[in-house]
């Protein structure tokens, strides 16, 4: 119990909604905030799994599985004691020594930003294109180069940083580098 009056007085010093799961995705403790977005107090959630609790999935495949072992920002519909539904933005970090993560909510539309929504879909197409053997090159219709994946680096031995914003004929041998644009 000591533990957890200790979690609640370091959450309950933040304006924001945050939670505290165990690596079973139930919930161990939750601030203020959070009981205010959820409409529940902290005692009626503890030992029980807040996605299933909490987390609108009505897609009729049962509960997914959710990332409690991995940074992740998500968009969730989170179902209020009082039936309504609320959008929010979950940032979700694991804890030192795997002993679950902190969930940071967020109402969507309380200081997501555009810059921020767009800040979220690169981090995702960085971390699924990060991953790829091959190279990948985005380009616009001018042929700017918008992407320039860890493959592509190794590729064609120019950096992103050197590449984005050039043009795609950079990565071209002449003499096709030369007739591209004429």
């Amino acid at each position: 119990m000591e533990t957890l009056a200790a979690d609640r007085a370091i959450l309950d010093a933040f304006d924001e909604a945050l939670c505290v799961l165990e690596s079973s995705g139930a919930l161990r403790s939750m601030n203020h905030a959070a009981e205010r977005l959820t409409g529940y107090f902290e005692s009626e959630l503890r030992g029980r799994s807040f996605f299933s609790q909490l987390v609108a999935h009505d897609d009729g495949n049962g509960e997914p599985s959710w990332p409690t072992h991995a940074r992740e920002r998500l968009s969730l519909r989170i179902r209020r004691k009082d039936k309504t539904m609320i959008d929010v933005r979950c940032e979700i970090d694991p804890l030192a020594g795997g002993g679950g993560s902190l969930l940071k909510l967020r109402p969507i539309g309380e200081g997501l930003s555009e810059t921020d929504a767009l800040e979220d879909i690169k981090e995702k197409l960085e971390t699924i294109f990060g991953g790829m053997v091959g190279g990948l090159v985005v380009i616009n219709e001018a042929g700017d180069i918008l992407m320039f994946t860890k493959g592509a680096e190794r590729l064609f031995g120019y950096r992103a940083d050197e590449a984005l914003g050039k043009n795609v004929k950079i990565l071209m041998p002449s003499p096709y580098r030369e007739a591209h644009d004429s």
